[in-house]
């Protein structure tokens, strides 16, 4: 039986390094009160917050979910979710791009383009893995899948579990591609864009990321705050 896992992509370290930024953030701040006093105290922790909105901007909330009813993009501000129905490539030339049959672009922040720097140290890995006899990793998103040729989840993820990956904008629209191959295979209605698929396959639909929204303004009002107190 093909198995079809639900898969996450997430930045990598994303979560770990925005309560990095918070746990520093905080100790600078209760460092300089002790030391300075209450108004510096004040100014710190607002300096803190505003640094920790910018990573959970950057680093917390990006994600985009793969399941058998379609495709979940969650930006800074708001979530996006397209079925397999609807969805029809991915593109975008700075970025990861939902392309839908009737022409929109979802655009996807969790999986950032990569960069030249990281293209020199894959291609150095590649060759170093080479030399010492190993086979390259598989091309194409099929290899991201667990599961192929009719294995189950059992093992490091579990039955079930869902996986959470880290990809750059070129793997993740090779492992959308795959999936949605995948789904075909497993005869998953919808998958294939036929005109007879069900309505939740073809929906394509956003909305508003209210925590994210407070966030910003909880940091946009303690840099005024911060401003405030240095200005005066």
């Amino acid at each position: 039986m093909i198995t079809v896992p639900t898969v996450i992509i997430r930045p990598r370290f994303g979560r770990s390094l925005t309560l990095l930024v918070a746990g520093l953030g905080a100790a600078l701040a209760v460092t300089i009160g002790i030391n300075d006093g209450a108004r510096p105290l004040l100014i710190a922790l607002a300096c803190a917050l505003a640094a920790t909105a910018a990573a959970y901007a950057l680093w917390w909330q990006p994600e985009l979910r793969l399941d058998e009813r379609g495709l979940t993009a969650r930006n800074l501000l708001a979530t996006h979710r397209v079925g397999w129905g609807a969805y029809q490539r991915c593109g975008g030339r700075w970025g990861l791009e939902i392309i839908t049959c009737d022409g929109a672009r979802v655009p996807v922040s969790a999986a950032p383009r990569q960069g030249g720097l990281s293209i020199g140290v894959n291609r150095q890995i590649e060759r170093s893995r080479a030399a010492v006899g190993e086979r390259p990793a598989p091309a194409g998103g099929e290899g991201l899948l667990p599961g192929a040729g009719g294995r189950g989840l059992d093992g490091a993820h579990g039955r079930g579990r869902p996986i959470v990956l880290a990809l750059t904008a070129e793997r993740a629209a090779d492992l959308i591609e795959a999936y949605r191959a995948r789904l075909e295979s497993a005869g998953v209605t919808g998958a294939g864009g036929d005109s007879g698929v069900a309505a939740s396959s073809c929906e394509r639909a956003a909305r508003r990321n209210p925590g994210a929204i407070a966030v910003i303004s909880i940091a946009a009002i303690a840099v005024v705050v911060a401003v405030t107190l240095v200005l005066v």
